[in-house]
């Protein structure tokens, strides 16, 4: 499934980096995410060797780029697709928490673009003001 990320031009090349985690005690999946990162040439030893201790964060760092800051938005999806539902082993049309995050370098260009669909009933919003 492909994800919309308004933040990116059309036809923006990305690497794309797609996560479930699963629950060990059901083997149900909890989260779906999806990355999408525009992409750069130092890129390419990533598809050869994988993610840096398996975290994106930790992969752009060691290529000097860092997320200054962002915005996050935080919504129901309130019917996943048959697709998602199949790759998470849950029932399609579950409703899920849904999150899209868009991270920023100092220079405003987009560094990453993230879609996450998250089990309800284990996480939740929790803010602090």
């Amino acid at each position: 499934m492909e994800i919309d990320c308004p933040e990116l031009p059309l036809m923006t090349d990305c690497l794309k980096v797609d996560r479930i985690r699963f629950r060990i005690e059901t083997g149900r999946g909890v989260s779906l995410e999806r990355s999408r990162l525009p992409w750069r040439n130092d890129f390419l030893e990533l598809l050869e060797g994988g993610l840096v201790n398996g975290s994106i964060t930790e992969a752009l760092r060691l290529r000097g780029i860092t997320a200054l800051g962002g915005r996050e938005w935080a919504g129901v999806e309130r019917a996943i697709s048959k697709e998602d539902a199949l790759l998470l082993g849950c029932e399609p049309g579950v409703p899920m928490l849904k999150l899209r995050r868009v991270s920023r370098a100092v220079d405003n260009n987009v560094v990453e673009f993230v879609e996450s669909l998250l089990d309800p009933e284990l996480f939740a919003l929790s803010f602090e003001f």
